[in-house]
């Protein structure tokens, strides 16, 4: 009988072992690619929304983001909803305007509309007002002719590319550190970087979502009392990996209401024009 119950024991504790392993392993590895049914929508939001990452990530959890058809018009467009549940651009109602069998076609800039995501209230749909979708559908011409001059389009893909030109730490400190001191900093600690590759033009350019993290706000000393001030940014970098300090960084001062901000500053850093 004892012999029965040890060998209980021991199978449960194999058992347990294995799938604490299993588990471990899921935990740790990277996000194999979207799984889910219209990868065409999904390219386009992972390369219209900033900070987004292309996946769902709930602690070490990572899952498929929810895309939902909301609409579609008489021409074919189609608006849809996408959460991946972060805090930039966390709701989202996006228009495509079409797709083939290689490509998701879409208007830059004013494609979309993002809310802030409510951890209390987690009903999992954006909730936008009537007066917002209506904007939305007219700045993409809903329900008039395709215009394909007004269209970009990006080839469909289950999985972010990543950037093709690395960016030194140094670059990623030297933005943060040009932002902070226009914005008063005044402590002398380290900025914490962290980045999110956003997409490239068609010349090389790269953008990323950046913060930084810096201490002292307010006083004259770094300490553990000292006021945290938190920098959330736009940046791009040309080709050859050089930077303008005066062009190449924008302050990010909405998490959800952006695109005239975003529009501006890639007219100002030549987004997708020819380099000379």
């Amino acid at each position: 009988m004892k012999k029965s119950i040890l060998s209980g024991i021991v199978i449960s504790a194999i058992v347990f072992i294995i799938f604490f392993i299993f588990f471990l392993i899921y935990l740790f590895t990277d996000y194999k690619g979207y799984e889910g049914e219209n990868r065409d929508l999904y390219t386009e939001a992972i390369y219209s929304l900033l900070g987004n990452r292309g996946y769902f990530l709930d602690g070490e959890i990572l899952g498929d983001p929810e895309i939902i058809i909301v609409e579609e018009d008489n021409y074919g467009r189609t608006m849809f909803s996408y959460l991946e549940k972060n805090d930039i651009s966390s709701y989202n109602y996006l228009i495509a305007q079409k797709s083939d069998d290689n490509y998701v076609y879409f208007y830059p800039d004013y494609n979309f509309i993002s809310s802030e995501y409510d951890y209390q209230n987690d009903t999992g749909q954006p909730v936008f007002t009537t007066d917002e979708i209506n904007n939305l559908k007219v700045l993409n011409d809903w329900n008039l002719p395709l215009d394909e001059s007004k269209m970009i389009r990006f080839e469909i893909t289950d999985l972010k590319e990543k950037p093709k030109t690395e960016i030194s730490k140094d670059t990623f400190e030297t933005l943060l550190k040009a932002l902070s001191q226009k914005s008063n900093y005044l402590g002398d600690d380290t900025l914490y970087r962290y980045s999110e590759y956003f997409m490239a033009d068609n010349y090389g350019r790269t953008m990323y979502y950046v913060y930084g993290v810096g201490r002292d706000a307010l006083g004259t000393g770094v300490n553990l009392d000292s006021v945290v001030q938190y920098f959330n940014a736009v940046i791009v970098i040309q080709p050859d990996g050089s930077y303008d300090l005066d062009t190449s960084i924008m302050e990010l001062t909405s998490f959800q209401e952006y695109q005239n901000q975003l529009y501006v500053f890639k007219t100002l850093n030549d987004w997708n024009q020819p380099t000379d």
